[in-house]
């Protein structure tokens, strides 16, 4: 089934024929006011009931078909999805004269209506038997008539309306019996056809248990919303106590027809409940449900009330917040609004500071009524923040508040509120740093409280404030600290306020160096520091950028200047925008001029060659393994390859250059070979060997005969031949030589000849 919600404003009186068992109300139902109108919901909703009167609330006395409210009853629909609406009001009884009236709410409020928005209006008058078919009328898809007036027939039914979704619809309907007169039947209204679809309205809860002296044999229940009479079960099992007692019977207020609805539900206990604190539950009774609204929709588990048994004093249960000039105090029960004295004398504030007074009285107040909420005036709104009392009295009435059972208000019982004016409402701005103490600070504030009638009145607190009386103003700052209060009165007299705390933190920036030296074409690094950004200059009006930075928006730029002295400035930004300019001055000192001799010489292997260097002041020689003295200006090497020596030369300023000395080896050394030899044990050549080896390796050394055997072997250098074989003497006869040399550089020579031994 579809759910439609719509906004209709409907009349009609249910009215009770003789032998049929319709119910008619008393007078001042809820439904009888529009603002408390039936929600509906489904295709089709039953009354059995007649109603009397108009309710509390005469909300439309007049419609375009020159009629208004009359034994009535309202019903409420809110479009959920676009499109038609029709209807069909059934009499129960086809004789009763039923009339309505639909009212577009979706832009009106249910406690102001005027004929302006009434859109359909049907009054036609059923005493003339078949004027209305069966007693019905509503809308239809093929009528083109907005209105039926009164006094007319036929006319049953009026043109459809078409709905958008959000729209808000009130029906009206009034009940008259047959003939205008007697009590009528009920009736059905059914939306078959209608296109447009209504919400679910939400699920009955429980509200409140109604106000009464003695509890302890039964409660009202207060529902949030109707619920059907036949979904109350009738063992009571929908309800149960805590922590003690058990329930005997419950009943719902006017359910005498099954099919009627109700908001208030009797329970009478079983027995007489013992003084002290219930609780009311809610539970899925025998009959399988909870209890169910109009639109089925079931009340939901869990839901309780919790009340009172025993006549206990009235208790001040709470304090509304803001509680500034206007103290609106709840108390636990209704109190007489007659035993609250006008001039607030049943009360007395105390607190950090004075506080009077002025007058209270009830809200909703009506002559012989009750309230529930007491509103105390003070002469003046509390300015100064902190815990107070309201502390009940006597007052000059000779009473403190009695309510309906005669519980009186305890003189000297109280309850605290606080004051708070810094509630985020106001904002005073701004909360910040400057760099600068005496600078000016332009102070404002954001206010989101409610405006007084006269609009709001500010005053700023705290020292050098130019114009203290304007929202926006400015201050010098004479302080390291600066706080300032701006204030203000709100619409309900409540003090609002706000601080601004300002510091003056001087900044300075970090550079290193202040004064640097470097040498010519050696960078420098520049550093920066305490900022958040920074802007590198090369003159004092900071306008051009140097181009002898590598960059000029970071904290640590490479200085590469030019022979002489350089400044450079840079601008450090914390990240409150405070600067500090600070300078470095850079002196380029030159490059000494160093030359290292010789140039390019060659010694043979294991000789020295003698260096020397100029155009310095102090020198460093490398690579150092070959030098007598690395750091001496005439060092001697004894290389042992090819090896290029660098000087390195500083002058007075530590300035370096180098030079490069080249120096070659020769491997190289001639071998003297002797041609002949005479073993005699003369002491003269008795011995052929390899002389004047120096660096050589001697690999191989072998003597063979004419015949080709090898008849000496050796590669010690300090052996030789002594011209014997096999230890006998060697004929005398000419010998070859095969001589295999290695050098350093890993060069290999290969030495052949011959040789004539003489005896």
């Amino acid at each position: 089934m579809s759910k439609r919600l719509f906004s209709l404003l409907v009349f009609f009186v249910l009215l009770r024929l003789p032998g049929l068992h319709a119910q008619l109300l008393p007078p001042n139902q809820p439904e009888q006011d529009a603002c408390n109108a039936l929600v509906l919901c489904g295709n089709t909703f039953t009354s059995p009931y007649g109603y009397q009167g108009i309710g509390l609330v005469s909300d439309l006395p007049n419609t375009p078909c020159f009629g208004g409210e009359g034994n009535v009853m309202w019903l409420r629909l809110k479009i959920n999805t676009a499109g038609s609406i029709v209807f069909v009001i059934s009499p129960t009884t086809v004789t009763d004269d039923y009339d309505f009236a639909i009212v577009d709410m979706t832009n009106h409020d249910c406690s102001d209506l005027s004929t302006a928005p009434v859109i359909r209006c049907n009054f036609n008058n059923n005493t003339v038997p078949g004027s209305n078919v069966n007693g019905q009328i509503g809308l239809n898809s093929t009528s083109t008539i907005p209105f039926t007036t009164s006094g007319a027939t036929g006319g049953s039914y009026l043109q459809q309306i078409n709905a958008n979704a959000g729209d808000v619809y009130l029906i009206m309907i009034n009940n008259f019996g047959t003939g205008f007169s007697g009590p009528v039947s009920g009736f059905t209204i059914d939306f078959t056809g209608s296109t447009a679809t209504f919400n679910q309205p939400p699920p009955p809860a429980f509200q409140e248990i109604l106000p009464y002296c003695d509890l302890s044999h039964e409660v009202t229940l207060k529902l949030s919303d109707n619920v059907y009479c036949n979904s109350i079960a009738a063992d009571a099992s929908d309800f149960y106590l805590t922590p003690s007692g058990t329930i005997q019977s419950v009943s719902g207020i006017n359910c005498s027809s099954p099919s009627g609805y109700t908001n208030k539900i009797k329970i009478t206990f079983n027995g007489i409940l013992p003084n002290g604190d219930y609780t009311l539950h809610a539970r899925t009774g025998t009959d399988g449900n909870t209890l169910l609204g109009l639109c089925n929709s079931p009340l939901a588990l869990p839901d309780s009330l919790n009340f009172h048994v025993g006549i206990d004093p009235i208790v001040m249960a709470s304090v509304d917040s803001p509680a500034c000039q206007v103290l609106s105090v709840n108390l636990n029960t209704p109190a007489a609004c007659n035993s609250i004295a006008a001039n607030g004398s049943d009360f007395t504030i105390t607190g950090p500071s004075a506080v009077y007074v002025a007058s209270a009285t009830g809200q909703g107040c009506v002559p012989g009524g009750f309230t529930q909420k007491v509103k105390i005036t003070l002469s003046a709104p509390i300015a100064v923040d902190g815990l107070y009392k309201i502390i009940s009295a006597i007052g000059t009435d000779g009473n403190s508040l009695i309510d309906s059972c005669g519980r009186i208000l305890l003189p000297g019982s109280y309850i605290d509120f606080k004051v708070n004016s810094f509630n985020g409402l106001l904002k005073a701005l701004p909360d910040t740093t400057i760099c600068t103490q005496g600078g000016a600070v332009n102070l404002y504030g954001i206010n989101n409280a409610p405006p007084p009638a006269g609009g709001f009145s500010y005053q700023w607190t705290g020292s050098g404030v130019q114009n203290p009386g304007n929202l926006n103003t400015q201050a010098n700052m004479p302080a390291a600290i600066n706080y300032y209060v701006l204030a203000t009165v709100d619409a309900n007299g409540c003090y609002i306020r706000d601080s601004a705390t300002i510091k003056v933190v001087p900044f300075h920036g970090g550079l290193q160096p202040l004064q640097g030296e470097t040498c010519l074409h050696d960078p420098l690094q520049l550093t920066a520091s305490a900022g958040s950004t920074y802007n590198w200059y090369d003159n004092p009006s900071l306008t051009g950028v140097p181009a002898t930075l590598s960059c000029h928006t970071c904290p640590n730029p490479q200085a590469l200047p030019p022979l002489g002295t350089t400044t450079y400035y840079v601008v450090v930004t914390n990240s409150d925008g405070c600067k500090d300019t600070l300078q470095t001055d850079i002196t380029v000192n030159p490059l000494p001029v160093i030359e290292a001799f010789p140039a390019d010489t060659t010694v043979r292997y294991g000789d020295q060659a003698y260096l020397s260097a100029t155009g310095g002041t102090a020198y460093s020689w490398s690579p150092s393994g070959t030098l007598n003295d690395a750091f001496s200006v005439h060092p001697v090497a004894t290389p042992k390859n090819h090896t290029a020596y660098v000087v390195t030369g500083a002058n007075s300023y530590g300035c370096l250059a180098t030079d490069t000395a080249w120096v070659h080896v020769d491997f190289r050394n001639p071998i003297l070979v002797p041609n002949a030899f005479s073993p005699n044990g003369d002491g003269l050549n008795d011995i052929f060997r390899i002389e004047h080896l120096k660096f050589e390796k001697l690999l191989a050394f072998q003597v063979f005969d004419r015949w080709g055997k090898l008849v000496f072997e050796t590669s010690d250098p300090a052996r030789g031949w002594d011209g014997t074989v096999s230890g006998k003497p060697a004929n005398a006869d000419v010998y070859y030589y095969f001589i295999h040399l290695g050098y350093p550089d890993n060069y290999e020579q290969t030495i052949k000849g011959d040789l004539t031994l003489i005896r």
